[in-house]
Parts: structure tokens; sequence; C-alpha cells
């Protein structure tokens, strides 16, 4: 079946969305609410009756249903706060890349004029006709079927060897080049540090790669750890240089070979060592 599911979309315009959707609502129930300044500490939105006479500050945390904790990712600190005008709002997105199929997207097209109606329902059955013409398929049923499999087989690995790893839950539907499994948790790793594995990478190489991820990190930080890298791993940087990657090379995986449970194996003991090693590493 063919569909839509939108593109992924990263922590940074997740929160900004939630943030502007937060202060919807607060408009909408007869509040004045606007975005605070980039830098305020603590405080997305800022909020005031109608006569300005009460203020008071939100802040906004969204989740996608990720890391061990669920995607609700909270520091000692907030446990600390005590400010009787800072409230919360929690913003739950963790089904926002739900699964549309073309069909059901057809028989939901409306529209009161007739050649605008024409027009949409055209498009989509010219994407229909495209799929039926080319078996081209998006999302890909047999990429689903690996990310079932791979998650599936992690879980039960994981509970026999002892390894604490929480993995992303499974998707109702994935894109044939939707190779990573993002946002992989160790209870030894802070928030701004995660486990990733690409099932493969390029035709070139013909492998994955397991990474460890530190978001953000000093230039001291990064020179200190490019020379204490376990052996055979790489080290790359990580979202334009702010942070740095750690990888270990793995057999790749793809859809048209099927799952490998050996293969997975060796991604898990590469995570169990890339852990172990950040954790022992040098300060």
């Amino acid at each position: 079946m063919t569909g839509v599911t939108p593109e992924p979309v990263n922590s940074t315009i997740l929160g900004a969305a939630a943030e502007h959707y937060v202060m919807c609502q607060l408009l909408r129930r007869g509040m004045i609410a606007a975005l605070a300044p980039a830098g305020v500490p603590d405080a997305d939105i800022i909020v005031s009756n109608r006569l300005g006479s009460a203020l008071a500050a939100v802040q906004v945390k969204a989740r996608r249903d990720i890391g061990s904790d669920g995607g609700w990712h909270m520091k000692a600190k907030h446990e600390r706060m005590d400010r009787p005008l800072l409230f919360y709002s929690f913003v739950d997105f963790h089904r926002y890349d739900a699964f549309v199929s073309l069909e059901t997207l057809a028989a939901l097209i409306a529209s009161p004029d007739p050649l605008r109606l024409a027009y949409r329902r055209g498009i989509v059955e010219r994407a229909l006709t495209k799929k039926a013409s080319t078996g081209v398929q998006v999302p890909d049923p047999a990429m689903r079927h690996l990310k079932e499999a791979y998650l599936r087989h992690a879980s039960e690995w994981c509970a026999r060897e002892e390894l604490d790893l929480t993995f992303p839950t499974l998707r109702d539907a994935y894109y044939d080049g939707d190779n990573w499994v993002d946002g992989i948790r160790h209870p030894a790793l802070p928030v701004e540090v995660r486990l990733r594995h690409r099932l493969w990478t390029t035709s070139k190489e013909m492998c994955g790669l397991v990474d460890l991820i530190m978001a953000t990190i000093s230039e001291s930080d990064r020179r200190a750890i490019t020379v204490q890298i376990p052996e055979g791993a790489r080290v790359a940087p990580y979202s334009k240089g702010k942070g740095i990657q750690v990888s270990f090379p793995v057999a790749e995986l793809r859809q048209r070979t099927g799952f490998d449970d050996r293969i997975a194996g060796q991604a898990f003991e590469s995570m169990r060592r890339l852990v172990a090693w950040y954790r022992t590493k040098p300060a």
C-alpha cells in the first residue's frame, strides 16, 4: 500500500512546534502569550492576563516516544526548582509520524469547488497510477519487516546478555532509505549522549556503523577523544561540528537480504563496547 509519511523532524523543530502549539492554546483561552526571547533561562513562553497585572512563565517539553525515559528528557535541576510562577507544559508528539495511505487520502479529500476537488484528487490518482505501473512502494513494507525483526531480536538479545539498552518503538511505516535505528539509550549515558545503528551506509563501503553520539562537546574534549578512541573505531564530526561521533563498522543489514541475527548481535556487542568505553574514558 502506498502512503504518505512525513519526513523525520529533528528535535529543535519539534520543540518549536510544541511551543507554538502551547502558545496557541493559551491565546485561545483569552490569555496574552508570547515566545520568550532566545536565551531566556527556564522559560519558553511568557503569559499574562489581559490587564497585564499577573505574569507567569511556561517551559514546554515535547516528546516523541524515544529514549529510556519515554521522551520526557528532564534533569535533576528541574526537580529542585521551586518557583510559584513557573509552569510546565508537556506536549506528546508520539504519533506525529502516523501513516496515511494514498487510498485513504483520496477518499478524505473534499472541496466545495468541483475544479479544485478534481485537481486535488488528480494528484493522488497520478501517484497511485505511478505506483501500479512501476511497482514502487512508499512506505516500504520490506523495511518495516526488517525493523520489526531487528527490534524484536534486540529485546531478546539484551535480556539474555544483560545489556540495559532501550530502543525506539516500531513505527507503522518506513521509507525505503530509512536505514537508521536512532535514539538508543543506556542508563549510564547522559541525555546528550546516545547510540545509533546505521544499518547500511554507502554502496562503496558496504558496511553499517554503530555510533556513539555526543551531541555537544568542547574543543578540548574533542581533541582528547580523538586520541583515545577504542581500537577499531572511527571518529567523525556530528551536527556540523557541534558534536562528535565514535563508530564501529559492522556488516550491513538491508531489506532485500533480510534480517540477520548474527549481524545484529555484532552491532549490539559494539554498543556494549562503546558504552563501556564512554564510562571509563578519562574525563
